[in-house]
């Protein structure tokens, strides 16, 4: 489905502070621009920027949030992310892969795999995104302000689809937190409700591997359904966002996803979702180690869905909260 991306760290990692400002949001938060560079096969040295803001009043180490952004190094949201005593990293996708079918690979991944026609099974573009995660945890991890055993990845719609794969891939991410991901995310797509997989791979082909489009028409075919994407990020917490208005994202199909997960919590020693009854609208279920919420709107990222995010992840990622069970080998 995503394909095979080059694994573990690169030849000659290294991180570059190119910006600070120590009084960044009206002197709330310290931002610091990142440069994360790395040797590669093909293109000699590669890099590409994350920009991070960690709260001024904090007294130790914070936890964290790696937000899988669309386009830029900013967002609306990370005043209240820091009031809530959360530091930001924020990750722009482009410069690792495009978001286009034509341009794509011109990224890290001709970086890596050269000009050759990519494999039926290699990584393309969410393969990327989702690389250049952990990257930005392997810099996360020497930073003094971050409590590196407290960082969530989170995405939304096409980037909580990424988000999903990044903590799936990368054990490192406490805690995995996908908004309105749909299809080829958190929805499972047996349901042929909403968004399709030939929908995705049609208008997407640059986004999962090329075995996928295998699938086009032929759900019912898929060895395995989206519930096992999450079941992967076990028994780390997870939070599944979903909107009412965003039946694309098929809501009730992510729903059962997280209900299809919950065994394999369980499984590990820790509870899932708790229910197989969906919630009321803004009434979120976030007792057990997965959340989940339906608000009332359409297919966004919202203040409200933020406070829901970051209020499951301060009881799940609290210095007292018991640690993960470990996964079974």
């Amino acid at each position: 489905m995503f394909g095979h991306a080059p694994v573990g760290r690169p030849e000659n990692l290294a991180f570059r502070v190119l910006e600070e400002d120590a009084k960044a949001l009206d002197g709330k938060a310290t931002r610091r621009l990142v440069e994360i560079s790395f040797d590669t096969p093909h293109a000699g040295k590669f890099n590409f920027p994350v920009q991070l803001y960690v709260p001024n009043a904090a007294k130790g180490p914070v936890p964290t949030l790696v937000l899988l952004q669309f386009e830029g190094l900013t967002d609306p949201a990370t005043p209240q992310i820091i009031d809530r005593g959360w530091a930001l990293a924020i990750l722009d996708r482009t410069k690792l892969a495009a978001d286009d079918a034509a341009t794509f690979r011109s990224g890290v991944i001709n970086a890596f795999s050269g000009q050759r026609e990519l494999a039926p099974d290699a990584w393309q573009a969410f393969g990327a995104w989702a690389w250049g995660s952990s990257r930005a945890l392997d810099y996360l991890e020497t930073e003094p302000a971050v409590d590196a055993g407290r960082v969530a990845v989170v995405g939304f719609s096409r980037m909580g689809k990424t988000a999903l794969w990044a903590g799936a891939n990368d054990e490192r991410f406490a805690a995995v937190i996908s908004n309105e991901s749909g299809a080829g995310g958190a929805a499972l797509s047996s349901r042929l409700y909403g968004e399709t997989i030939e929908d995705l791979n049609v208008r997407f082909p640059h986004w999962f591997c090329k075995n996928y489009r295998k699938y086009n028409g032929r759900e019912r075919d898929l060895p395995f359904d989206d519930h096992l994407l999450l079941a992967l990020v076990a028994p780390r917490p997870l939070y599944v966002g979903s909107a009412d208005e965003d039946l694309w994202s098929d809501p009730r199909g992510e729903f059962l996803a997280c209900v299809a997960a919950s065994p394999v919590y369980e499984l590990l020693g820790v509870p899932g979702l708790g229910t197989d009854q969906m919630p009321p609208l803004d009434e979120p279920v976030a007792s057990g180690r997965i959340g989940y919420h339906i608000r009332r709107g359409r297919h966004a990222f919202t203040d409200y869905d933020w406070q829901r995010y970051i209020d499951f992840l301060d009881r799940q990622l609290s210095a007292t909260a018991p640690a993960p069970a470990e996964k079974l080998q």
